[in-house]
């Protein structure tokens, strides 16, 4: 009985998180990657899927687009640009 509880409980935290990742996904939002400055994340069919900017282009959270990488200080940096 006590593994049945212990199953129940992680497969509701799971769904629970998936949840509440998928409510800020509307379809084609996008947000800065967390560890690369030259990628990021556009929502497609609830969920979001890692892209790249191309060569020499990094991504910029105040514009949502990707820009010439010398545009970016927190690029130049080594910290990717992250709104509050």
């Amino acid at each position: 009985m006590r593994f049945l509880y212990q199953t129940l409980v992680v497969l509701l935290s799971a769904l629970l998180l998936d949840t509440a990742a998928a409510a800020d996904c509307r379809h084609g939002a996008t947000r800065p990657d967390r560890f690369d400055c030259h990628a990021y994340h556009r929502c497609h069919a609830g969920e979001f899927v890692r892209q790249h900017c191309g060569a020499g282009q990094a991504y910029s959270a105040f514009t949502s687009v990707c820009e010439p990488e010398w545009r970016s200080p927190a690029c130049r940096q080594g910290v990717p640009e992250v709104i509050n």
